[in-house]
């Protein structure tokens, strides 16, 4: 039984999840990995809707602690995904992926450290390293705004989002 203390802090948990979320990454694990086959999926109040293998699918989601847990009501029974910040989920087994939500990906309006124009069809990606998912592709001749570096990585923003460019696919303007 929850006791009132609980219960307000599940309610915070529930309103600080509420949102939708992208795969950024893909899960390292070694062996058959099963994860992939969810690349989004939005919350809001205890229900979640997600697509897998293009069928629009929802069920209902609980909080427990450091964790959300979604009943598909469907062959893929209960999905896991642990909380790891505000901002981040951690999923396992059919959605073993790290997510991001919605507000982490917008750009945060950093000032340019300089312009650089795309040299050939690039893609930009949630993270520094081609392990994360891809936002969206770019065409050759792109004007970028990069405000980061991150290793051999320009992090950009580009319309509402961030993202990251491998350095070699950027010339300066």
């Amino acid at each position: 039984m929850l006791t009132s203390c609980d219960y307000v802090e599940q309610r915070i948990v529930s309103n600080m999840i509420e949102d939708k979320y992208f795969k950024i990454k893909s899960s390292e694990q070694k062996g058959l990995n099963l994860g992939g086959l969810i690349s989004e999926f939005e919350i809001n109040d205890k229900h979640c809707d997600f697509t897998y293998f293009d069928i629009q699918m929802s069920g209902k989601a609980e909080i427990e602690k450091d964790n959300i847990y979604i009943d598909t009501g469907s062959e893929l029974g209960v999905l896991s995904l642990s909380i790891i910040d505000k901002y981040t989920l951690e999923g396992k087994g059919w959605i073993a992926e790290t997510f991001k939500r919605t507000e982490a990906l917008m750009a945060k309006n950093k000032p340019a450290i300089d312009y650089y124009r795309t040299v050939k069809t690039v893609n930009v990606r949630f993270g520094p390293s081609t392990k994360y998912s891809k936002i969206e592709s770019l065409s050759k001749g792109i004007r970028i705004k990069v405000v980061g570096i991150v290793d051999d990585w320009f992090e950009i923003e580009k319309d509402n989002y961030t993202g990251y460019i491998a350095k070699k696919m950027l010339s300066k303007d």
